[in-house]
């Protein structure tokens, strides 16, 4: 079988990655510290991991912010036994 050559990454391309790794597992940690105490999210608002990461998909991921993701969630914590608000 013929050897397969793999293509190293470029210094700014791997900044890229880690860059986007860091962002997502960002908005991550807030989704999943928000759920419990008793906020949900929908099933999009973590977006799927690109083929070709850019700088482009960096700044969408780092707009998500506290304040757009309150925005997009809904409320069902204790004091409504767990019906939506």
């Amino acid at each position: 079988m013929a050897k397969k050559t793999v293509k190293k990454q470029s210094a700014k391309q791997q900044a890229i990655n880690k860059a986007y790794a860091k962002e997502r597992n960002r908005v991550k940690t807030f989704v999943r510290r928000a759920e419990k105490r008793g906020y949900s999210f929908p099933e999009s608002m973590i977006p799927t991991i690109p083929k070709r990461k850019t700088e482009a998909s960096i700044r969408k991921l780092k707009r998500l912010t506290k304040d757009v993701l309150y925005s997009k969630a809904t409320y069902g914590g204790e004091h409504t036994y767990g019906e939506i608000v």
